[in-house]
């Protein structure tokens, strides 16, 4: 009992924020306030006549508590793919991912650009280091998201194919990601992170909603298979 803190279990949840409403029944029964009401005519909606008729801005509908919602929201969802060098040049490469012996991700730090390229050219080389690259946007997630203590969206399921910021759970550090799976049940979602390759199921918790000013470079995983080999191993686990 010394260790136990009344306060904590509601200060790490995920209804602490300022997107949740946790005085609203609609929140404590569904997990959800619905902004259905929000664009319905109240007029019509009470059973009364609009004297706007139809060029009222509003929704001519009835709404019926614990019906579906008509609610939309605004996601990223998109793909930045990032150019691939010539077909029998040589450039340099890292590791990202390994799926099995034959199935692996690449980052190429350098870019598209060929080794003997490179090395002849040295203005290239400082050039492409003052790029906007891997590193710095690695660092610049780190220091936005890590600030973000608490839920930064409603209590919504997440979209399939929604482009998110995402905390991986062996190392803590914040990645781009997009949403492939979900078990809305347990609020656990399967990301893959789009410029290393591997993927991972995350509590929501685990989840903040993607900033625009992240979409700029190309995502970064180059999906790679050794032609002509078959590996034995199935596994579906990434390294």
């Amino acid at each position: 009992m010394d260790d136990w803190n009344p306060q904590e279990t509601d200060y790490l949840s995920e209804r602490n924020s300022y997107h949740v409403d946790v005085d609203s029944s609609e929140v404590a029964i569904t997990g959800y306030e619905s902004k259905n009401y929000g664009g319905i005519c109240k007029f019509f909606a009470s059973g009364r006549r609009c004297f706007r008729g139809d060029t009222c801005f509003y929704k001519h509908v009835f709404y019926e508590t614990g019906s579906m919602t008509t609610d939309t929201a605004e996601v990223f969802c998109f793909d930045n793919p990032l150019q691939l060098p010539e077909v029998g040049s040589w450039v340099v490469v890292e590791v990202s991912c390994i799926v099995n012996p034959s199935h692996f991700f690449v980052v190429l730090p350098w870019g598209c650009h060929s080794v003997p390229v490179l090395k002849a050219d040295l203005n290239l080389q400082a050039k492409v280091q003052e790029e906007e690259n891997l590193h710095s946007l690695m660092k610049d997630l780190q220091a936005h998201y890590s600030r973000l203590l608490f839920r930064d969206r409603p209590l919504v399921s997440l979209a399939l194919g929604e482009i998110v910021a995402a905390r991986h759970t062996e190392d803590d550090t914040w990645y781009r990601a997009r949403v492939v799976n979900a078990k809305n049940d347990d609020s656990m979602v399967e990301v893959y992170f789009v410029d290393f390759g591997f993927s991972e199921w995350l509590p929501e918790s685990r989840i903040r909603c993607f900033q625009s000013r992240f979409a700029h470079l190309p995502f970064q995983a180059v999906e790679c298979f050794l032609s002509g080999i078959r590996s034995a191993y199935t596994s579906n686990s990434t390294t």
